[in-house]
């Protein structure tokens, strides 16, 4: 039925229900560690099976209805509005929240968050290394979330990483990182250090002089020396 299991996820956390072929049903439970459940156990020997599922149940039929409902009750204030002249006011304000209501129902259906579970992503650490990962939505990942940035694509996370290792560090990197100091001189360009918490390694930091990029070290030596940086 489906394509992958990241497509069957998503159906999932919308509400749907699914069976295997040996009649045990597939849903999304949020109030278990675990939401993603097989019968009553969780579905970790089960995605595989994403191609074979049938559907039981869709769980679009209660957003439909609910946005179904709140359009009638619209149509009735404006019914009334036109009855009562003395009430417009009071429901003109009530038009106005349900209208509200609507915009965000409609909304939400439009515009699911990212990433769902399934999804890829990749981010950047804090050795401005490139790392990529499935979304399980666990504490792992919320973590992740709050700390960095998340990426849809390689390509996003790379021109990112880039604008980085041409910038110089503002925190210290890890004891034992390797960093480069642009030097002012066509001989050099740059030294190579490693990063042992010392005097030396502090004030390059506080003056702007620690990258983690060879490429960016020698980039910042030839504007100091004037020279067009390619």
């Amino acid at each position: 039925m489906f394509k992958s299991k990241t497509e069957l996820a998503k159906a999932l956390i919308q509400g749907r229900r699914f069976q295997l072929p040996n009649s045990v049903e597939l849903h999304y439970d949020e109030s278990c560690v675990i939401p993603f459940r097989c019968g009553r156990t969780s579905m970790s020997h089960s995605w595989t099976c994403y191609d074979t599922v049938t559907e039981v149940y869709s769980g679009h039929d209660a957003e439909s209805n609910e946005i179904e409902k709140v359009h009638a009750e619209i149509k009735d204030l404006r019914d009334q509005i036109t009855a009562n002249d003395s009430s417009i006011a009071n429901l003109c304000d009530c038009l106005d929240r349900l209208s509200a209501r609507v915009d965000k129902l409609e909304s939400d259906a439009k515009e699911p968050e990212w990433p769902e579970v399934g999804d890829d992503f990749w981010y950047i650490t804090a050795d401005h290394d490139m790392m990529s990962s499935i979304w399980q939505d666990d504490y792992h990942d919320h973590r992740l979330r709050s700390e960095t940035t998340l990426y849809r694509t390689r390509d996003d996370a790379l021109k990112a990483l880039q604008s980085l290792n041409d910038s110089p560090l503002t925190e210290p990197p890890e004891l034992g990182a390797t960093y480069y100091v642009p030097v002012a001189t066509k001989e050099h360009w740059f030294f190579k250090r490693v990063w042992t918490n010392d005097a030396y390694d502090h004030r390059a930091l506080k003056d702007d002089q620690v990258f983690l990029s060879a490429e960016g070290a020698i980039r910042r030596a030839k504007e100091m020396v004037g020279q067009e940086a390619t």
